[in-house]
């Protein structure tokens, strides 16, 4: 078989046509066709070719190449070529952290990918990478990422917990960013500067007991600026109301009695004094303590009747008149 080529500018020569496409081909005249032996065939050659087939466009090394969405198939064509999406869509579990931006792709059919899923700090992917084979249709995958047990810290700033002054040491903190659980502590030394020897105390209250006309009172002071505290004494009231007069008890607290326990009343003078009375346990109408009964229905004793006893005085009247 004899093969001709057949270039640009020779007759039957077109640029769509791919590389060795047949255009043409002959026997010799006058050979019967049980007698044949040779055959020419005419192909296409872009060889030296200034022209490119459709959807192609020729490089700066004078080749052809298929231009943006062809591909040149086995037979020199250059053929659109389509391409499924890959979309990667990723989410927090407990849906308080930031997932990553979702994904996509174009892959062509029979084109394998892997994609790595983007890390979370302080949270796990349940797929570590997107992997496989395109097919005839998109595909869509989710990513769910859950908390990890154990993760890489993120600090935030050191905070004043507990400032420290010129007799006690201080505390400072940080929170982790990614937990709030994680804190982490530590030491804020004593002050040292303009704590040596004597400074003038600035005293700041921070509690009284008023005085009374039996008890004394006191008032607690602390230093703001080396924590030392003092405590004055409020003396005994004395004079107008807690001079010797009649006492003008009010009320000021009450339990009553029980059948279990006795009860109380708790007064108060204008004075500051105070006093309780006692209030005897209940006896009547409690459990147990039911009277016995008369078949009449009324209840009688079963102790014998008290002697009637008379007052000396009577004994000693009589004897001065039976004198």
């Amino acid at each position: 078989m004899n093969v001709v080529k057949v270039h640009q500018g020779d007759e039957g020569y077109v640029d769509s046509y791919p590389e060795n496409m047949v255009i043409a081909q002959s026997v010799r005249a006058g050979i019967k066709t049980e007698n044949v032996t040779e055959i020419t065939v005419s192909v296409i050659s872009h060889e030296g070719s200034t022209k490119c087939p459709a959807n192609a466009t020729k490089g700066d090394d004078g080749k052809c190449y298929c231009d943006n969405g062809y591909e040149m198939n086995s037979n020199g064509y250059c053929e659109v070529v389509t391409k499924h999406k890959l979309t990667i869509n990723y989410v927090i579990s407990d849906g308080t952290g930031t997932a990553p931006s979702t994904y996509t792709g174009e892959f062509k059919k029979g084109e394998s990918y892997s994609i790595s899923s983007p890390s979370v700090s302080g949270y796990t992917p349940d797929k570590a990478t997107i992997s496989g084979t395109m097919g005839d249709a998109d595909v869509s995958i989710t990513v769910t990422y859950s908390k990890s047990s154990t993760h890489t810290h993120v600090w935030g700033e050191w905070k004043v917990v507990k400032p420290a002054t010129c007799t006690e040491e201080g505390e400072e903190q940080r929170v982790c960013t990614e937990d709030s659980t994680h804190t982490e502590k530590r030491v804020i030394q004593k002050l040292t500067e303009g704590c040596s020897g004597e400074h003038e105390h600035k005293w700041v209250e921070t509690s009284r007991v008023d005085a009374t006309c039996t008890t004394e009172g006191s008032i607690t002071y602390k230093c703001s600026e080396c924590n030392e505290t003092k405590t004055e004494i409020i003396p005994k009231l004395t004079g107008g109301t807690c001079e010797a007069h009649e006492h003008s008890w009010t009320e000021s607290g009450r339990q009553e009695a029980t059948c279990e326990a006795a009860g109380y009343i708790n007064f108060t003078c204008t004075c500051g004094e105070t006093k309780q009375e006692s209030i005897p346990q209940l006896t009547e109408n409690c459990p147990g303590t039911e009277s016995p009964s008369t078949e009449n229905g009324n209840t009688e004793s079963s102790e014998p009747p008290a002697a009637f006893i008379f007052p000396n005085k009577f004994f000693n009247m009589f004897g001065k008149i039976f004198k």
